[in-house]
């Protein structure tokens, strides 16, 4: 039984073709040479970051379509101790990991602080997908959390932020 569906060598070629010119890409800009010498102009940059967006959207559809419903329903009935552990992570490991990072370890400014423990309190998203896809891990239990975790966000976000920012400064310390 393949795992990842019928279009992972496709999307594997696609992606480590992409990968490839990325990184041609860091390595010109690593030699020295900057963005002005090359002829780059802010449209360039438009449209990189145009093709970032499409290209984030292709892998995300194609990690999706590597699902089928049967493995969202093996999650649902068979792995629900997974599924718990990872809600236990993304709600109470990540937000307290960021709270400590930012204040206790690294005594980071308050704005700081606050926008480490943001992140932290964000849901997973299509990275996770992409990891856990490269890795030939259950995707079906990943694509399950990233949804359940992104459509509790609009009360879980506000909640977890209230609760692990407590206690900060709110002044504008630089």
């Amino acid at each position: 039984r393949r795992r990842c569906g019928p279009h992972h060598d496709h999307l594997t070629t696609c992606l480590s073709q992409v990968a490839r010119h990325m990184e041609a890409n860091v390595s010109l800009n690593a030699s020295g040479s900057n963005s002005t010498e090359r002829g780059s102009t802010a449209a360039d940059l438009g449209v990189i970051n145009i093709l970032t967006y499409v290209f984030l959207c292709a892998v995300t559809f194609g990690i999706g379509a590597s699902v089928n419903i049967g493995d969202l329903k093996v999650v649902w009935r068979k792995r629900k101790v997974s599924f718990f552990i990872g809600l236990v992570s993304q709600y109470l490991v990540m937000p307290a990991a960021a709270r400590l990072v930012s204040t206790v370890i690294l005594r980071m400014p308050s704005r700081d602080a606050f926008a480490v423990i943001l992140i932290g309190c964000c849901p997973g998203g299509a990275t996770s997908n992409a990891f856990a896809y490269f890795a030939k891990a259950d995707m079906g239990l990943s694509v399950s959390m990233t949804a359940v975790s992104n459509a509790l966000a609009f009360g879980t976000l506000p909640l977890l932020l209230f609760i692990w920012t407590r206690g900060m400064d709110g002044g504008s310390d630089s």
